[in-house]
């Protein structure tokens, strides 16, 4: 049992590897397919070690979870820093450039971007990306904070949490001059968390996340 976790190990390091060398090398949806196979070798890594020592199976399931949370927290900072992004410039360097950044790179009037897509016909492309991107990316958090902290296991301290996150990542967005910094981008990847939160209390959905993640109370 531990050389088949000794594999999926293995496998999930070199999952972890081709992510990212993939990054600016493959298409976004063969990523999304290695991130699945490196999350499902790692899993069933963790789960084989906690079958070797009952005991520590605890122990095993939230270290699986703790370490799918870091990588997610991996991937929120090279979409915000380097996945087809400008190079990073910190902003106190280029002052002349804050009045600028902050007239083409912002927009502080709640729902503007969101109302946007729709008034004009952008397109449903467009509108699953830019929205439903915008939805989908924080909704890990309404995942796995409250199976791994207890104190984020109620509703207003999942959302402060939320609002904080996203306000770190607009801010260094701001400070380092990389994307922009968008009101809409807090409603959307708060609504997001809370989404997946308000999911994962559906009694149902509760029963099956006990059978796949066995020790875990939320």
């Amino acid at each position: 049992m531990k050389v088949k976790a000794a594999i999926s190990f293995v496998v999930t390091a070199l999952m972890f590897g081709l992510f990212y060398w993939g990054m600016n090398n493959i298409y976004g949806w063969m990523l999304a397919v290695v991130v699945v196979v490196m999350l499902a070798f790692m899993y069933n890594g963790f789960r084989l070690m906690g079958r070797a020592l009952p005991d520590h199976e605890r122990f095993f399931v939230r270290m699986f979870l703790f370490l799918s949370f870091m990588f997610f927290i991996n991937v929120i900072f090279l979409l915000t820093f380097s996945w087809g992004r400008v190079s990073p410039h910190l902003i106190l360097l280029n002052r002349g450039y804050i009045g600028y950044y902050l007239d083409h790179h912002s927009n502080f009037i709640p729902f503007a971007s969101i109302v946007e897509p729709f008034r004009d016909g952008y397109g449903a492309g467009y509108i699953i990306k830019n929205i439903g991107g915008n939805i989908a990316v924080l909704m890990p958090v309404g995942f796995f904070c409250p199976l791994l902290f207890k104190r984020l296991q109620k509703a207003l301290p999942l959302v402060a949490f939320s609002i904080l996150l996203v306000l770190f990542i607009e801010i260094t967005q701001f400070v380092f001059m990389v994307g922009t910094i968008d009101v809409d981008d807090l409603i959307l990847n708060v609504s997001g968390a809370v989404l997946m939160f308000m999911i994962i209390k559906i009694p149902v959905v509760k029963k099956l996340i006990y059978k796949i993640f066995p020790g875990v109370e939320y």
